[in-house]
Order: C-alpha cells, then structure tokens, then sequence
C-alpha cells in the first residue's frame, strides 16, 4: 500500500507521495526571480531555506495564478521544493498493483495510481530541478 497527498493543481487533480511531502502551507507571496524552467514561480523562504517553487503550467501564462491557495512543501532526490497547489483535498492508500508506470517517450515515463476508475498522475517537485 502507497499513501499520497491528493490535491487539485493547475492542470487538474495529481497525487504527490505522503514521503515526500514536508508541509502543506498558505500561499504566500514570492520572490520572483529569472529562471530557464518555464514552470518555475519565484522562490520562498521556508524557515530561513530559500526554495525553488514551481507550477504544472508555465506560471507566466497561467490564468488561475490568482486563485492559488496553498504551496506543497516537498524534500525529494534533487532537494527541497514546492508545488502550487489550489486545494488540497486529502489522503489516500492505493494498493501497490494499482502504481505503474506510463512510456511518455523513449526517454521519458511517469508514475500514476488507478484510483477506482480514474487514474491520476504521481507527481515529484524533482521532477521541474533536475
């Protein structure tokens, strides 16, 4: 059993593994600063650590950048980040043989959970700081 942090994100409902997540805070206002990642918002300072926070669709040309609630705090392989997230619903355990992978590209795969009959995306803020 895998448990996950549900939340509804820009571009529609994801899932971001419980083991990755630090916090869940309000969002606040950031620090905007240049970046060469399209997703990237600004940067908050979290208890004294600056982070790199990102969003699921380019954060320049996102028309909900006004309706945001609250910022997922998050420590994965790459670090410490945070996602936009616009509501944060709740927790779910889906069973192990409901996780698999999808072949974006050759390259490229993501993990996602069959949830009933819905599946969802598993995101990682390693994924936008590579």
């Amino acid at each position: 059993m895998q448990d996950f942090l549900f939340f509804a994100s820009s571009v529609g409902p994801r899932l971001v593994p419980v083991t990755e997540v630090i916090e869940v805070i309000p969002f606040v206002k950031l620090q905007r600063e240049p970046g060469n990642n399209d997703r990237f918002c600004g940067l908050l300072n979290y208890r004294g650590k600056v982070l790199p926070v990102f969003d699921f669709m380019a954060c320049d040309t996102n028309p909900s950048r006004d309706i945001r609630r609250f910022l997922i705090v998050t420590h994965g392989e790459y670090g410490d980040a945070c996602l936009v997230a616009q509501e944060v619903n709740h927790l779910i355990s889906v069973e192990d043989d409901k996780v698999f992978p999808v072949q974006a590209s050759a390259e490229h795969h993501f993990m996602v959970a069959k949830c009933g009959d819905v599946i969802i995306r598993i995101v990682s803020a390693g994924e936008f700081i590579q």
